[in-house]
């Protein structure tokens, strides 16, 4: 329970608080009046053009500091008698006149009611803690005035009292208008070992007691009119709506405003004031070859300023050398603008130099720089726990290589995202989509940060998306035409996960259309929605998203709103499918599968992949089946061993081993990492130092397979949120995750900055699924990075043969403390990239390849090549450690005698391959050749059944959530 307890000692003074509330309030009302009269003065100077008086503007400034450090001190001795008598840790997150409101209403007119309720919500009795375990899944450890309103038995119909009546073996609709007498004594029908207090007070008291807290303004914080669509981690301030601008200094950054002695301005420079800028004042040029330059010390650096029409092109110089070319048109005038941002470099000294270049582009109306404040980042360094083996879970690691490394590894660090890269999917030969939640990331669209982009593989550039609706942990796949959709989200984040509004819109029902982009130039590229046209049946966060066998989508699982483990409540334990189908007599609707009800509680962003006979394998927890999707059929499969769980909050990962002609297409999945944590714990008894597993689960999916059970083996490293990449030669390399804790941020105790996970796992390791047993795991060769790499990272194959690695943002914002919000972009080359002469296609690869069909093609190989392979690849949809779609098949081929063409057949059908992109990657002896992009299948749309898309539009509402 919460650790609200009263000091030894202390006791209520109302007096004393009552003076020190009217000294804060008069310290308020001095500093509010004293600011209106300052703003007057600077837009009287800026309507007239007089000069503004140096010394007054001294003193005003001078006498709002001194009153702005009495108000601290008032507001710190009333926190500090609150928190005498037990309260202020939920308090000192408010805003100064929401806890002026809040200590008057409690402590000065209700001090003795409130005292004996806010004794009950502290100390509930065993059978209160219980019953809110039981309903709410100890999903959080709320704070004491949320717990009220769960508690609240007014609301009869609410799905809570509903479990709660059930729970009494009662059934809720016969007794939801029952008298309060009768629900009291249902709710006493549970085992309770001290249910003394409530049974002495009455809980007609406790009732009248709780309804006391209702009309407290902080109340307003939890209870809305909608039932909420959040119910995880916010930080303080984070639900109070604030005037947006990109302008933000992340936790560990700091700010240098124009007016820094530090920075240093060359040529013709003015200053102008305004209270929406920096600080309230900005230096401004319109000269040619005027400059500021600025030494720091950091990783990153951030310039922000004004953009409007008569703004030019400034030219950016890092440590001497030309970075870019900054543009700071835009047709409407817009402050507090991200213009360059620099995340990758080196550790140290650095010098940033902005030129007025004197030019401008042709819409422009003048040649404008304005200099606003400059935010510098410094990557965290690695803690030292780093270096301390967390306790082995299971037994010993039996399958590591000892050889000494026989081939090289390289590892590189290249590029920045701009969006941090929550989830990702390569959509061509150039580019990858990078899909974030809405937060302040430097990338910026539209006047405010963007949180989509297309990411340039070769050249590391992106272009922001214009995203619409709040994509925090969704799902994605491609579709039987490429075209790609990205499905559910979270609702809006103004007052719920951050202090602005972004302009995004909910997102929770959403399906996104990001149509096929295989151009260089990807400037026309962008995302589509239409709720009203194009959504989903029902809310969905951390759902999986999976291309089937006639290339439609199947929408697993997920919760009904955002939040963090999930529970009976918020579970949506249904599928649907996009574009709506009519299974089991559903005409459009989700269908139920009781698997997802089964799995409760770890059971977020299931692993799923679609097998060679058409259905669908599902792992969720510690379970496993398979589903007939067809005919809505769960056939159960032995479940993991050693209590190890797989699915988010106690994330492992999961792998489609290689398909070939060869085996029949056999298949057999490897499941790795996890945790063992019991997800029936409240948080604040999971820790970010409980050990992750080390262990991997495989298993052939065939029926003397699976009577054989999950065959076990150990990871060198336990890893919780690893990464499972395929790669071309049928290798698997695991990368990511930490050895300790698990996903999410903000829940567990012993958290590391916010994260809920520690001890990051910076070496790959390889698996080699062909290997004799015990000689599958090798780290020879591997580089170690000095990049964490945890909740909310990323890796993925590309199609020059590199692995990609990007990501990691525990956080609920941009955050630049341990573990802070990764940008930096990392590249781990195998040795096949080193290889003295790769295979390679010299002529026209076909754009599509049908089911069955026979293609000859030119090549190139080497003179002694032996082992020759076509292999068509799909790398997958990639998000929380999970890879939907990804699947390597071996495809049967053929090499001409004089080893200039090679014919190949198409896959044998949409089982085999779902139909939709791929890539043929030439394997010889080992090395892969360049991927090339081809479509499987006849390119057309998924399958469109009219009649069930017009009942779930006609069945369902848009953006049934909050600030729809």
């Amino acid at each position: 329970m919460p650790a609200y307890s009263k000091k030894d000692g202390g006791e209520r003074d109302v007096d004393e608080l009552a003076s020190f509330l009217r000294e804060f309030q008069d310290d308020l009302e001095k500093l509010k009046e004293l600011e209106t009269k300052y703003v007057a003065k600077v837009a009287m100077i800026h309507s007239t053009g007089d000069a503004l008086d140096d010394w007054q503007c001294d003193q005003d400034t001078q006498r709002a500091e001194e009153l702005d450090e009495l108000r601290k001190l008032r507001r710190a001795q009333v926190l500090t008698k609150i928190s005498d008598n037990g309260f202020g840790d939920e308090l000192a997150v408010m805003g100064d006149n929401e806890l002026l409101e809040l200590t008057e209403q409690t402590w000065m007119k209700q001090p003795k009611e409130l005292h004996r309720a806010s004794d009950l919500v502290r100390n509930p009795p065993t059978c209160i803690n219980d019953i809110w375990i039981s309903c709410l899944g100890a999903t959080k450890k709320l704070p004491w005035i949320w717990r009220v309103e769960r508690l609240n038995f007014d609301d009869v119909a609410s799905d809570e009292l509903r479990d709660i009546i059930a729970l009494c073996g009662k059934d809720p609709d016969a007794t939801t208008a029952q008298t309060m007498d009768e629900l009291d004594a249902r709710f006493l029908c549970l085992p309770c070992s001290d249910v003394a207090t409530p049974q002495a007070m009455g809980w007609r008291a406790v009732q009248q007691l709780l309804a006391l807290y209702a009309t407290l303004a902080v109340f307003a914080l939890f209870s809305q009119a909608a039932d909420p669509a959040w119910n995880g981690h916010t930080t303080p301030g984070s639900t109070n709506p604030t005037t947006f601008s990109p302008y933000y200094v992340p936790p560990g950054a700091r700010s240098y405003d124009s007016a820094s002695p530090l920075l240093h301005y060359s040529g013709d420079w003015g200053e102008s004031f305004s209270s929406g800028y920096v600080q309230g004042s900005i230096r401004k040029t319109s000269t040619a070859n005027s400059y500021v330059s600025f030494t720091f010390t950091g990783t990153g650096i951030e310039w922000f300023g004004n953009m409007g029409p008569k703004h030019g092109i400034a030219e950016v110089y890092m440590d001497g050398q030309l970075s870019d070319r900054a543009d700071g048109y835009d047709s409407q005038p817009l402050r507090q603008q991200r213009l360059f941002w620099v995340y990758d470099l080196p550790p140290g000294k650095h010098t940033i130099k902005i030129v007025n270049s004197g030019i401008h582009i042709n819409q422009a109306e003048g040649t404008s720089l304005d200099i606003d404040a400059f935010v510098v980042t410094e990557a965290p360094e690695t803690k030292a726990t780093l270096l301390v083996q967390p306790p082995a879970s299971g037994p010993p690691p039996s399958d590591l290589s000892v050889a000494e490394p026989s081939a090289q590894w390289n590892l590189e660090q290249q590029g920045s995202t701009g969006v941090h890269a929550m989830q990702l999917a390569v959509i061509s030969d150039t580019h990858a989509i990078i899909i974030d939640k809405v937060e302040h990331n430097p990338l910026t669209i539209s006047g405010h940060p963007a949180w989509g982009a297309l990411y340039n593989l070769n050249t590391h550039s992106v272009k922001p998306l214009n995203m619409q609706s709040n994509s925090f942990c969704a799902g994605g796949t491609f579709l039987s035409n490429g075209t790609m959709i990205n499905v559910g989200g979270n609702p809006v984040v103004e007052d719920i996960t951050a202090a602005a509004d972004f302009g995004d819109v909910d997102g929770l029902q959403a399906v996104r259309i990001f149509e096929p982009c295989n151009s260089d130039d990807v400037d026309n590229c962008d995302i589509y929605e239409n709720h009203s046209r194009v959504r989903m049946a029902s809310p969905r966060w951390y759902n999986t998203v999976l291309r089937i066998s006639d290339g439609s989508a199947m929408i697993v699982g997920g919760s009904k709103k955002g939040g963090w483990i999930n529970n009976a409540t918020t579970n949506n334990p249904t599928v649907e499918y996009f574009p709506p189908k009519n299974v089991a007599g559903q005409n459009g609707l989700p269908v139920k599968l009781q698997f997802l009800v089964d799995t409760l509680n770890s059971n977020l962003f299931p692993i799923a992949f679609s097998l060679p006979d058409g259905k669908v394998f599902m792992a969720a927890n510690q379970d496993a089946m398979i589903y007939d999707w067809q005919n809505n059929v769960e056939r159960r499969l032995p479940r993991l061993p050693n209590g190890v769980r797989v699915t988010y909050p106690m994330t492992g990962t999961g792998v489609l081993l290689p398909l070939s002609a060869a085996n029949g297409y056999t298949p057999e999945i490897l499941l790795c990492g996890g945790s063992a944590v019991d997800d029936t714990k409240p948080d604040w008894e999971i820790s970010s130092q409980d050990p992750a597993s080390a262990q991997c689960s495989r298993m052939v999916l065939t029926d003397d397979g699976i009577s054989q059970g999950w065959q076990v083996e150990q990871m060198p490293q336990a890893r919780v949120m690893p990464d499972a990449v395929l790669l071309p030669t049928g290798q698997i390399l695991i990368v990511n995750g930490g050895r300790t804790g698990i996903s999410g941020y903000g829940n567990v105790k012993d958290q590391v900055g916010a994260s809920n996970a520690d001890n990051p796992v910076l070496t790959p390791v390889l698996y080699d699924p062909s290997a004799p047993s015990g000689q599958r795991f090798s780290s020879a060769g591997m580089p170690t990075s000095n990049i964490p790499r945890l909740y909310h990272s990323i890796a993925t194959l590309t199609p020059s043969g590199k692995i990609m690695i990007a990501g990691s943002n525990p956080n609920l914002d941009r955050s630049e403390v341990v573990y802070g919000t990764e940008y930096r972009v990392e590249w781990i080359s195998p040795p096949y990239m080193a290889a003295a002469e790769r295979p390679s296609f010299t002529g026209q690869v076909p754009q599509k390849i049908g089911f069955g069909q026979s293609v000859t093609m030119q090549v190139k190989v080497p003179a002694s090549s032996s082992d020759i392979k076509m292999v068509l690849m799909d790398l997958g949809f990639v998000t929380h450690a999970t890879h939907t779609n990804s699947r390597h098949v071996t495809l049967v081929s053929s090499l001409s005698n004089d080893k200039t063409s090679l014919s190949m057949t198409g896959p044998p059908d949409g089982n085999v391959y779902p139909p939709g992109p791929g890539w043929l990657y030439l394997v010889v002896d080992g090395v892969p050749s360049t991927g090339v992009k081809v479509m499987i299948g006849d390119g057309n749309d998924p399958p469109v059944d009219q009649g069930a898309l017009k009942n779930m539009l006609a069945q369902t509402k848009v953006d049934q959530n909050e600030h729809s």
